[in-house]
């Protein structure tokens, strides 16, 4: 299998925040975790604030984990759904 991974919630909202509390130093130790006891190489992180999707990712991609960026949204109109992904693609 060349692909094995987990998906890593930096702070999904369904409709409150599953993770209230977001550092980096808590995400890199997970994130290792993930990868030295877990044996994963990849890693899904999702979360609504597009920030800290990009700042797990970017901890993610700097010990060498493959990265699918997930930035979710519940419970939106499509249009405001749609904004949601264009702000994640910039990012």
């Amino acid at each position: 299998m060349k692909i094995k991974g987990v998906n890593y919630d930096a702070g999904a909202v369904m409709p409150f925040n599953w993770r209230p509390h977001f550092d980096i130093p808590t995400v890199r130790r997970e994130l290792e975790i993930i990868e030295n006891d877990l044996h994963c190489n990849t890693v899904r992180i999702d979360a609504q604030d597009i920030g800290r999707v990009t700042a797990a990712s970017q901890a993610a991609l700097d010990q060498g984990l493959d990265v699918w960026f997930f930035p979710i949204l519940w419970d939106k109109s499509p249009q405001e759904t749609l904004e949601h992904i264009k702000k994640g693609a910039a990012a």
